[in-house]
Order: structure tokens, then C-alpha cells, then sequence
């Protein structure tokens, strides 16, 4: 008897075969369509293979659902059915048809995170409890403007399969060094990166410093300095010392004259922490990236909305999200991967970034990867959305962002096409301002939608063209006028607004107005 089959991989598959051959007496349990695990080994060929393997099977279809209503049903459905690789299932409820289904656009991950939570809200204010509601997400790294958002309108959550972002391994790594740059007298932060890259510096070398530092009545890092400087410590350890002393120097001459976001990366630069977590946690390297690429597009992000911000002022808006204790309610809304929820079910299921890039994921290496590699991924992600959609009961809410600071994601997107095939009579389509201002929404085409995104994508991907004196709109600012453009990687646009507010804007947060 095996459960779950469809998660086996090439060697259980056939142990399973060697353990059934001479009694044949074998009952498996599986659904190909929650294949989710390709990247760990698991072959969804083994359940569809499985009748040619064993040709005397028998199969049933356990094809009615007894969570979902039918509208969920028939949304999930019809983005399954898309497959090429699959069994072909007819799935029905004696469920209600329930709410539509909700699409929202939203023009970033700020606004998208506002989104959700007014949703959640909504849903809160008809008596539904927030231990009912689920936040679903393609990467780790989507949670930090998720949690910013919770904590902004005292919401308790709690993250599943991972932990809080400000508590994530790498990013107290990189803020303790930002720390100790801001204020070297900081031990807790010193403590934290004295050895991270390792750097030769032991427990012994550690305790020595502690003491000079309590004898001497000075900091940890000056204590450092006295036992560079009388050559308190092994020729080793002040050697690996000077070294950090050198690091922290070179970060600080950015401290007032650089942006924060230029900080961080000096500081990534000067230490070569990427590198480090590439080496040391090879097997978690991609999603540490990814939280490192969430910290410095926020930092970038905060600059967009602050041109004058301070890294002071970040840490402060850090420390304000992470000094808020909801740990111990136990009414809270779940946060978690789409590969965490399997298994799951909720009332209330919002899966955010339904978008190209995240939904079918494309990582830093995607366009090396062989055609018929690129398909099973691609069919892969089509089932994780499904199974991200069939955890909802009786709300079923998707957003996307039109734009993206987040590392390789940074820049325009377009809705991801896993929904082109939506029947629309299923579905109620708005963007965020609907919701903001008067709570309506508007319904519209899919398949128009999609089409009109991605036309509006090619274009301003490409175009890179506005030029001094043109009227553009910004989703938060509104309309303004261009005064001045600095060239670079990055163009920068700075604008006159309708305000009478001048700010300096990243050039792809950027429409030019064109009536």
C-alpha cells in the first residue's frame, strides 16, 4: 500500500515494483496533478506509467471534491487541464457555486501587500477568523512586503516552512554589519559578524576580546582595535581582525556620503558573503540569494519613495516591524510557500505573484536549460498553482504586480499565463484602486487582459525613451512633469509632481502620460 505515489521518485518506484513482483498484490494512492516535488527527485511519470507497468490494474477516479466550491473548482480546473502530461479527471461538488473568484492587479509588491490585507480584512469584518486565511507565495523571499504590511495594521501572522524575514540567517548577517557600520559600539551586531565569513577568528580570540572590553570599559570593536594595536592576540587572529577593521572602515566612508541600498552592496562586495553562502549552504544558496536580492530592493525602494532617506532612518523602519510580538495570538493568518500547502485547507486562500517569473518560476539559469526540461517545469508549476488554488473553501483571491523591485523579478510583468484559459464567468478582475477607493470591482475579459498587459509590457520594457519636459504618472504621486534624467544601469527620472513634490523615481516605475 502506497500513499502519496505520485511523489515517489526512480528509486522508490522501484523498490515498490522488486516488493509487489511476486505477490502482485499492490494498492497505490496518488493524484498526478499535485505532482509537485520534480526538484527533489519525484517523477509524475511514475503514476502515469503506472497502467503500462501493471497492465491487470485496476483504476478509480476519486473525482468529487469535498472542499472547494464550484466556482474554485472550475477556476483550478481549467488552469490544470492545460497540461499535456496528466490523466484526465472530471471533477464535480454537490457544493454551492460560491463567491467568483478574485483577481487583483496591483502595480508592486507594496501595493499588492496592501491588497491582501484589506482582503483579509473584508473577509474578517463577515465573521470569518484570520486562523482561516492563508497568504500563498512562489518564493521565501515574497513575504517580507507581506509581513511589512501585517505589522503596519497590527495583524498577527505567522510564517510556515520558514521563518520571519528579519530573522532569516542572511539577513541579520547583512544587518548586523550595516549595524556596526551605523554604531561601532554595537556588540551584539559585532558578536554576530567578528567570524561570518569565516575568518579565523575562534572562541578563545572571541573571549579574549570580551575581556579587554570589560576591563577596559570600551566596545567590543574597540576592544578589537587596542588588541590589534598592543598585539594582545596570535599573529592569526590579528591578522583576520585588521582585515575587519578594514572591511568596516571602507563601509563606513559610504555611511553618509552613499545611498543605504549602495551601502549593502559595498558591504556584500567587501566581504564576498554571497560567494560565502554559495559555498557553505549550497543547497539553500538560491532562496538566501533571493533574501538578500528582497533586502536591497527594499532599501532601493524606500529611496524611490524617500530620496533623502538615511540608513538611520531604515534601520528605524526595520526595528519598528521587528519589536512587534504577536507570537503568542493564536488567531493568525498563515503565511507559506504553495509547495508548503500542500495538504492543506483554509476558508480564506489569497496566492500572491500570479505573474511570468514566479508563476511558471524562472530562475538566474532558466534559459540554459534544455527545451523538454523547461516543459516538465513549466507543467510542474501548472500543478503547483493548482494545488495553491484548491486549498481554498470558500474564497479563492490571486493577485499579480505589474512591477517588481525584487532581484532578478525587478521591472515590468505580466499576468501569468496559467490563467489565459479562465472561464471569465467564474472570475471578478480589478485592479487595487477599485478596492482602495470604493471597494468595487470591475470585471473584465481574461483573455483581453492578459493580451493588453503583456502589449503594455513590450512597450515599456523597451521603450526607455522619456526625455526631459515629458508629463508622466507615477501609481502613487500621480502626474508630474521630468526635469532632469541620470543615465545609468538604472535610469533615474527626476519629477516635478502636481503636488509640488520633486522626487527622483527608478525610470520603469514610470508612465508616460500620454493624453
Amino acid at each position: 500500500l502506497v500513499d502519496e505515489f505520485q511523489d515517489t521518485d526512480i528509486a522508490q518506484y522501484q523498490m515498490i515494483k522488486y516488493l509487489s513482483e511476486v505477490h502482485g498484490n499492490l494498492f497505490v494512492v496518488g493524484d498526478d496533478d499535485q505532482s509537485i516535488y520534480g526538484w527533489r527527485g519525484a517523477r509524475v511519470e511514475n503514476m502515469l506509467d503506472f497502467i503500462d507497468d501493471f497492465p491487470e490494474c485496476m483504476v478509480f477516479k476519486l473525482e468529487k471534491n469535498y472542499r472547494s466550491t464550484a466556482r474554485i473548482l472550475k477556476v483550478a480546473s481549467s488552469v490544470i487541464n492545460e497540461n499535456k502530461k496528466r490523466t484526465s479527471k472530471n471533477l464535480w461538488t454537490d457544493a454551492s457555486a460560491g463567491e467568483p473568484v478574485q483577481i487583483i492587479e496591483c502595480w508592486n509588491e507594496k501595493e499588492e501587500a496592501k491588497a491582501v490585507v484589506k482582503k483579509i480584512i473584508e473577509f474578517c469584518k463577515k465573521g470569518g477568523k484570520r486562523s482561516e486565511c492563508v497568504v500563498i507565495y512562489r518564493i521565501h523571499a515574497q513575504s517580507r512586503a507581506l509581513e511589512e504590511a501585517f505589522v503596519e495594521q497590527n495583524i498577527p501572522y505567522r510564517v510556515i516552512g520558514g521563518i520571519r524575514f528579519y530573522e532569516r540567517m542572511e539577513i541579520k548577517d547583512i544587518l548586523s554589519y550595516i549595524r556596526i557600520v551605523s554604531n561601532p559600539a554595537d556588540d551584539t551586531s559585532f558578536l554576530r559578524i567578528v567570524n561570518v565569513p569565516a575568518r579565523g577568528i575562534g572562541k578563545s580570540a572571541i573571549e579574549k576580546i570580551e575581556e579587554i572590553a570589560k576591563n577596559r570599559s570600551v566596545s567590543m570593536l574597540s576592544a578589537a582595535k587596542i588588541a590589534i594595536e598592543e598585539k594582545l592576540l596570535p599573529e592569526n587572529n590579528i591578522k583576520a581582525l585588521s582585515q575587519l577593521e578594514k572591511i568596516l572602515e571602507r563601509a563606513g566612508s559610504f555611511l553618509l556620503k552613499k545611498k543605504p541600498s549602495i551601502l549593502l552592496d559595498e558591504i556584500l562586495k567587501l566581504t564576498s558573503y554571497q560567494d560565502y553562502i554559495k559555498e557553505k549552504y549550497a543547497d539553500t544558496a538560491e532562496t538566501r540569494l533571493q533574501n538578500i536580492d528582497e533586502l536591497r530592493s527594499y532599501f532601493q525602494l524606500l529611496e524611490e519613495e524617500e530620496p533623502d532617506i538615511t540608513i538611520a532612518m531604515v534601520l528605524d523602519r526595520i526595528a519598528t516591524q521587528t519589536s512587534v510580538d504577536m507570537m503568542n495570538e493564536e488567531d493568525r493568518v498563515t503565511l507559506m510557500t504553495a509547495h508548503s500547502a500542500k495538504g492543506l485547507e483554509f476558508d480564506f486562500v489569497c496566492i500572491t505573484g500570479v505573474e511570468s517569473g514566479l508563476f511558471p518560476y524562472e530562475s538566474w539559469n532558466s534559459y540554459m536549460e534544455s527545451e523538454a526540461k523547461r516543459k516538465r517545469e513549466i507543467e510542474e508549476d501548472r500543478r503547483l498553482l493548482y494545488v495553491a488554488m484548491t486549498r481554498a473553501k470558500k474564497n479563492l483571491v490571486i493577485t499579480w504586480a505589474r512591477a517588481r523591485h525584487s532581484g532578478f523579478l525587478r521591472g515590468f510583468g505580466t499576468i501569468s499565463p496559467f490563467l489565459d484559459f479562465i472561464p471569465k464567468s467564474d472570475v471578478v478582475v480589478m485592479e487595487y484602486h477599485d478596492i482602495e477607493k470604493s471597494g468595487k470591482s470591475k470585471s473584465k475579459d481574461m483573455a483581453h487582459h492578459a493580451k493588453t498587459t503583456s502589449s503594455e509590457h513590450s512597450t515599456k520594457s523597451k521603450r526607455n525613451g522619456i526625455k526631459t519636459g515629458d508629463i508622466v504618472f507615477h501609481r502613487k504621486f500621480g502626474k508630474g512633469k521630468v526635469i532632469a534624467i541620470e543615465q545609468g544601469t538604472v535610469n533615474k527620472v527626476t519629477v516635478k509632481f502636481e503636488t509640488g513634490k520633486t522626487k527622483q523615481i527608478v525610470e520603469t516605475f514610470l508612465e508616460r502620460n500620454l493624453e
